[in-house]
């Protein structure tokens, strides 16, 4: 029934008292991934009204919870014909930032450099962005971007796409089910950020997609990441092949072993990314690998030398992530995500932030990307 080093929570990660229990008949078997599911129409959906403390933000987002089960296709027919992002200005550019969730160690003239760089970006192009959508690491940072923008009808849409089970306080978003479509719901956001609980949704963001796969209170073993790669793979193919026919640009800002994963794959489908670079984990992971790639391009893989960093590198990541981790996360597994992106020919870049113009290299950065990149 529950998970052996916390006694007190279910296998799926939850309290038992969020649970519920008829009887006892919830917890009547051990705890398996099978018994996670319990699939129906949604119950979370429609506006959200942020607050902090009592006092009202004035900022609204829509939201609707899904299941990891349904397909990409339906939120992209979410996005068109009930949100209606592309109604008014169809974008030249996603922007993708692909991030971890510490606050912590975020450096100031970096985050101040990555704003001032994305805020020039946006305002010079139609785009709209997609995060995790919580209130932590960096995705603060690119709600403030969004917000920087004073002109309404150049202000992106920003779209977290986001655990369900690891966004605080979300049974507060779930309805009766006589609820309207557009009918509000008041949702109270914070900073407060608790190792192995769930954080709040960033305020600044203008739609949320909150994937449910069962799990609670565990971010990575919700593996919304995944389901945000094929959702933004069908954002960049051609609306003849189903897509929205919008180029996606990926930008990754430190990370976890998610986000290697997830590099791994975009470059192999022929996705952009730039890497910025000394922001920490995985950013600093897979800058390491186009430094080795410019060292000695003609070798396919790593020298020793090299493998014995990437491994102690990737072994770090992971015990980062304790008993949040999907099994198949392994330093050799990862070993052979890293000789993927080296060996790929894929539109790969890292930006240096630290210097004097390092807005102007993200930038400029963004801009050669949306040049030369065209859609499937």
């Amino acid at each position: 029934m529950t998970d052996s080093s916390e006694t007190y929570k279910c296998g799926c990660g939850e309290l038992e008292l969020h649970h519920y229990d008829q009887d006892n008949a919830a917890f009547a078997e051990e705890w398996s991934p099978s018994l996670i599911s319990n699939l129906g129409p949604t119950n979370a959906y429609g506006v959200i009204d942020f607050y902090r403390g009592v006092k009202p933000l004035n900022k609204s987002a829509e939201y609707v919870r899904i299941s990891d089960d349904d397909t990409p296709e339906s939120v992209i027919k979410l996005m068109n014909k009930y949100w209606k992002i592309f109604d008014s200005r169809v974008p030249d550019l996603c922007i993708s930032v692909l991030a971890d969730l510490d606050s912590k160690h975020l450096d100031g003239k970096q985050t101040a450099s990555f704003q001032k760089g994305l805020v020039m970006a946006v305002q010079s192009n139609k785009t709209f962005l997609i995060t995790h959508g919580l209130n932590a690491g960096i995705v603060p940072i690119v709600g403030k971007a969004v917000l920087m923008i004073e002109n309404n009808l150049l202000r992106p849409h920003c779209i977290g796409i986001s655990p369900w089970g690891y966004v605080r306080s979300h049974y507060n978003l779930v309805k009766s089910e006589y609820s309207d479509v557009k009918s509000h719901v008041e949702y109270g956001t914070s900073d407060v950020i608790n190792p192995k609980e769930p954080i709040s949704l960033n305020e600044d963001h203008t739609n949320f997609v909150l994937v449910d796969n069962g799990m609670r209170n565990r971010y990575n073993l919700s593996d919304v990441s995944k389901y945000r790669d094929e959702v933004e793979s069908l954002i960049k193919l051609s609306s003849k092949k189903g897509g929205c026919g919008v180029p996606v640009l990926t930008i990754v800002y430190g990370g976890g072993f998610d986000v290697v994963e997830s590099v791994a794959k975009r470059v192999e489908s022929g996705m952009p990314i730039i890497i910025c670079g000394s922001t920490g984990r995985a950013a600093d992971i897979l800058q390491r690998i186009l430094h080795f790639k410019i060292l000695n391009p003609s070798l396919h893989g790593f020298s020793e030398d090299q493998t014995t960093e990437l491994r102690f590198s990737l072994e770090e990541l992971i015990t980062e992530c304790g008993d949040d981790k999907m099994s198949k996360w392994t330093v050799e597994y990862g070993i052979k995500l890293l000789k993927n992106v080296k060996n790929s020919d894929g539109n790969i870049k890292c930006v240096n932030l630290n210097d004097e113009y390092g807005y102007r290299n993200l930038d400029e950065a963004i801009a050669s990307t949306l040049v030369h990149n065209s859609t499937d």
